[in-house]
């Protein structure tokens, strides 16, 4: 396939268009949700001074073998201007990110009517329909999204059937995410020796490519798995098991996925899967393997209850399974329809400027019709009561205070620069940091895995246990060295307030 220069001007029409559509519809964040792990990381990385009793962050500095250290200190280095730096990296990776699903889009649909429904479907009517949480776009900057994006051109190289470029995509995209790197290697490199085994034969330079991954990428996480697993001994693995269960039960096992999900996403692959087999014989042999693996993981898992297989966390995969059948699904439905000229190329071209000039509306503030849209654009003033909270802290603490924090608070470590006793949301495949992490939380959330197996909410219900425990219950945790805790500003404790706000107030044990 060539790519014309009216196609590349297309090509920025639509990806521009989308990407404001994607902030549009489902906003921007920063600071707070899972960046508190990775821009606190960074921070630390920049300034080893900060965060000197953060459980996470001490525990996640401990080695420079962990799965984040890669994407962290690439982000440090862009310290002090962080904020800025995450929009420009989220904004480029999202117009990348389109630029390929248009790539894949033109290849298999000919009508650009259909071509611009796949990515609709894609990016905004099948969001948030996923198995173990995992989506393919994020409204923010992490790992998984540089990775993803490296993921999407692999794949757009490897149908291409340019292989040896597909496989070197793949090593920043180990880097970045380990995880998501080494599914896309395996699932390649099965499907290169399925067909070398057929075929007996294979290029010079596709091997000299697999050398590479497997010497950069693959190095790499063997070093990181290996780290984990030294520090593994720690811990029993039913005991892994179990709080990897409590805490991260929605990513890793298949029976806390959404049964929406379930019902959905399952005939919509089998029928991508269908309709691929005759239309190209190395996405089918992908689809194979992505979906016995799937199966061979849920036995490992909810049978077997083998704690080694929780680290495949193989159901990210269908990421691409699903935006691969939404792909073959719309191109089988254009062949059959006479959808050539169901929109002249010029309507398309003024729908799209239409839809991009109403989404620079919405996000300028002129619209307001998409509610409780996050909107943490640089410059905007869009800091919450956490992190203003935050942001008095920084000025007004020491360094080495340590505060205890609701489970639903996320915006303050990154903002206030200050060590965190007990989050919810930070974790790393450590088994020493989970097993303490999980009795802390324990202790201040009440989150235990006999509630989340019965399907109570655990920052619902941990906000809730949070906010009735008392005084002294706070000041147990100050001979573990707390100095501070954070609770909404209705409820009162026998201390002294040092910062308050509309909606909390930060007391000194």
């Amino acid at each position: 396939m060539t790519v014309s220069k009216v196609n590349i001007g297309r090509a920025i029409l639509v990806s521009v268009t989308f990407y404001l559509a994607l902030i549009a519809f489902h906003g921007y964040r920063f600071g707070d949700e899972d960046m508190t792990e990775t821009l606190s990381y960074a921070l630390y990385l920049w300034d080893h001074s900060l965060y000197p009793k953060d459980l996470y962050i001490q525990a996640v500095a401990a080695s420079a073998w962990n799965e984040r250290f890669i994407y962290t200190w690439f982000l440090s280095r862009f310290h002090p201007y962080l904020e800025i730096t995450c929009f420009i990296l989220h904004a480029i990776g999202s117009i990348l990110f389109i630029i390929a699903l248009d790539r894949l889009a033109r290849r298999y649909i000919d009508s650009q009517a259909f071509q611009q429904v796949f990515i609709l479907l894609f990016l905004f009517l099948f969001y948030q329909i996923n198995l173990g949480g995992n989506e393919a776009w994020y409204n923010y900057l992490m790992p998984s999204q540089l990775a993803k994006l490296f993921g999407i051109w692999a794949i757009v190289f490897y149908v291409e059937e340019k292989t040896q470029l597909a496989l070197l995509l793949l090593i920043p995209a180990t880097l970045m995410q380990p995880i998501v790197g080494a599914q896309l290697s395996l699932l390649f490199v099965i499907t290169i020796l399925w067909r070398y085994y057929e075929t007996k034969t294979v290029t010079s330079k596709t091997l000299w490519s697999m050398g590479a991954l497997a010497a950069t990428a693959g190095v790499w996480l063997t070093i990181v798995a290996g780290h984990q697993l030294m520090d593994g001994n720690s811990m029993e693995g039913g005991q892994f098991l179990d709080i990897m269960e409590l805490r991260l039960g929605h990513h890793f096992f298949p029976s806390y996925f959404p049964l929406k999900s379930w019902l959905l996403l399952t005939p919509l692959i089998l029928l991508g899967a269908w309709i691929w087999r005759p239309m190209s014989q190395r996405i089918f042999r992908f689809f194979s393997l992505s979906i016995g693996i799937a199966i061979f993981y849920t036995l490992l898992i909810e049978v077997f209850r083998l704690p080694q297989a929780v680290g495949l966390q193989w159901f990210k995969v269908t990421v691409w399974l699903k935006m691969l059948s939404l792909l073959a699904i719309s191109s089988w439905v254009a062949s059959r329809v006479d959808s050539k000229d169901l929109m002249s190329t010029r309507a398309i071209n003024v729908a799209l400027l239409a839809l991009a000039m109403f989404c620079v509306l919405e996000i300028s503030g002129v619209f307001d019709l998409v509610k409780n849209r996050p909107n943490h654009l640089p410059g905007t003033g869009y800091e919450n009561s956490a992190m203003m909270l935050g942001i008095e802290a920084d000025r007004r603490l020491k360094e080495d205070v340590c505060i205890i924090v609701p489970p639903d608070v996320t915006g303050l470590r990154y903002f206030s620069k200050r060590s965190i006793f007990i989050d919810y949301k930070s974790n790393i495949h450590s088994r020493s940091y989970l097993a303490e992490a999980s009795r802390r939380r324990e202790k201040l959330y009440g989150i235990t895995l006999d509630l989340r197996r019965k399907g109570f909410d655990p920052v619902v219900s941990g906000s809730d246990y949070y906010h009735a425990l008392s005084t002294s219950d706070f000041m147990v945790q100050a001979q573990r060295g707390a100095t501070h805790v954070l609770v909404e500003k209705p409820k009162k404790l026998d201390l002294i307030p040092v910062i308050e706000n509309e909606q909390f107030s930060l007391y000194e044990l």
